[in-house]
């Protein structure tokens, strides 16, 4: 992986890399557009244990289609509708 071309890197590989990219900017507000996509069951496991080790250090915000992972990994749940951003409860999140 260190010396690979970023054109011979796996979908899951390169978000690795992009994830890598940003941390080394030291942010404090880490937003992740739909994190899991393209992720086998190991690197899904991987970013999940990344969130749990990291999220009292800055703020990590997702966007994700993957109600599982939000669930084991998510502490707040919004939604868009209607235009508007409301706050759900771990409960509601499967009738969304």
């Amino acid at each position: 992986l260190c010396h690979a071309s970023i054109k011979q890197l796996s979908d899951g590989q390169f978000k690795k890399v992009s994830l890598i990219r940003q941390l080394l900017k030291r942010p404090s507000v880490l937003l992740l557009d739909e994190p899991t996509a393209y992720l086998d069951l190991e690197n899904k496991s991987f970013l999940g244990d990344f969130i749990q080790e990291n999220k009292n250090k800055f703020l990590i915000i997702l966007s994700t289609h993957d109600l599982d992972f939000a669930k084991k990994y998510g502490e707040h749940y919004y939604v868009l509708k209607n235009k508007c951003i409301q706050q759900i409860s771990i409960d509601d999140l499967r009738t969304v």
